[in-house]
């Protein structure tokens, strides 16, 4: 098992590894892709033993990684780069995709791209056994912006049922697409359903009745995307900070010797609590869901082990002062909370873009802040990025 990665914010030597691994991945397509391009359609038989060869190189990149293999399409065929499991690998994947040659027959996506109704049950079936054309589904919202959805199948033996579960998430990814699912999905459930019969009134429950058929399904996840962002500020959040009201939130960590991600935090104060709660509860977290603006949701770490709460206090209005007054002139950003933790200071900053990174970084360098600080990611898929703010920070815990 290779050790954890960064990618956009890594040393010289890790990133030229990282690429001279990624350029082998790529020579390992060339040779499993040759002729396609003059292959209308593969068979399941043909995509099962492709995905193998391919997945087996991207591990060898990254473990965790997979690839997919989409049906054919008039311009060829489509390998899908997938985090399968584990964590900090969607700029691993992103970057074997950026970087990926151009093959004949052959497109890298990142992010699979919705399916008609037929190929996406057809697509499940093949891979998973199930049928799920009689399914029907409900959609509906959860803390932090996220969308749950549930299918019944009188199919289906109950809500525990491994089988059911992995083709009804398989289904859902493949009917609102790769993206979607990734940034808005936070649970996709089952649940069994009386089968169907002549008497209607008898046979179904309104709880049946008032769900969704599969092709209203997608309609109804991006009906409830537009909404949130409908909802969304029309402003960036610098532009309004002076206007917000904060709010208080109460945290109740258990005391280790050290912590990682915002483990220890005891008690925040912020701009944007339901996207704060939504990261501390350790959801599925997107910055999408919460700026129409592209703003991403970074936060500080400083190690404050030996400071007072007084010294700690004190600590983290001087780093939020210090974000403001360099990004907000830039129209970069802002700090958007702060919070005290039984080890560490935290500042969470809404960042306009990642190249405003290295800005933010240096606003805080002349603080001479512990070598034990980092500016560290909320989404999921980045936990293994970072920036020390020292010569000498180490990995974050």
């Amino acid at each position: 098992m290779k050790p954890p990665m960064r990618v956009w914010f890594a040393s010289e030597a890790d990133r030229a590894a990282l690429l001279a691994r990624t350029s082998e991945f790529h020579d390992q397509v060339r040779r499993a892709v040759s002729g396609l391009e003059h292959r209308e359609a593969l068979d399941q038989a043909d995509i099962a033993r492709l995905e193998v060869r391919l997945t087996d190189a991207a591990c060898r990149v990254a473990p965790g990684l997979r690839v997919e293999v989409q049906k054919a399409r008039p311009s060829g065929h489509e390998l899908v780069v997938l985090p399968d499991s584990g964590e900090g690998l969607e700029c691993v994947a992103a970057e074997m995709v950026r970087f990926a040659p151009v093959l004949p027959g052959v497109t890298f996506q990142r992010h699979g791209r919705a399916l008609p109704l037929e190929l996406a049950l057809d697509d499940v079936r093949a891979r998973t056994g199930f049928d799920l054309s009689f399914a029907r589904a409900r959609v509906g919202f959860s803390r932090g912006h996220l969308l749950e959805v549930v299918l019944h199948s009188h199919r289906f033996a109950s809500t525990a049922d491994e089988g059911a579960l992995g083709a009804a998430d398989l289904l859902v990814s493949r009917l609102i697409g790769d993206l979607h699912y990734h940034e808005w999905i936070g649970a996709v459930d089952v649940a069994p359903a009386p089968r169907g019969g002549p008497l209607r009134v008898v046979t179904e429950s309104a709880d049946v009745a008032s769900t969704l058929t599969l092709a209203e399904l997608a309609p109804a996840v991006q009906r409830a995307i537009e909404q949130v962002d409908e909802a969304l500020p029309a402003e960036r959040y610098h532009e309004r900070k002076q206007r917000e009201g904060w709010t208080m939130l109460d945290c109740f960590p258990e005391m280790q010797t050290d912590y990682s991600l915002a483990d220890d935090l005891a008690m925040a104060s912020t701009l944007v609590p339901e996207a704060l709660k939504c990261f501390l509860q350790g959801s599925r977290f997107s910055s999408r869901r919460f700026s129409r603006h592209g703003e991403r949701l970074v936060y500080v770490k400083i190690d404050a082990a030996s400071s007072t709460p007084e010294q700690r206090h004190a600590l983290g209005v001087a780093v939020e002062d210090a974000i403001d007054a360099a990004l907000v002139p830039l129209r970069a950003g802002c700090a958007v909370g702060a919070g005290i933790g039984l080890r560490y200071v935290y500042v969470f900053v809404m960042l306009e873009g990642l190249e405003h990174c290295r800005a933010l970084s240096d606003a805080l360098r002349p603080l001479k802040v512990d070598p034990r600080s980092w500016i560290l990611f909320c989404d999921i898929g980045w936990e293994h990025e970072w920036i020390g703010l020292c010569e000498s920070t180490p990995t974050p815990p």
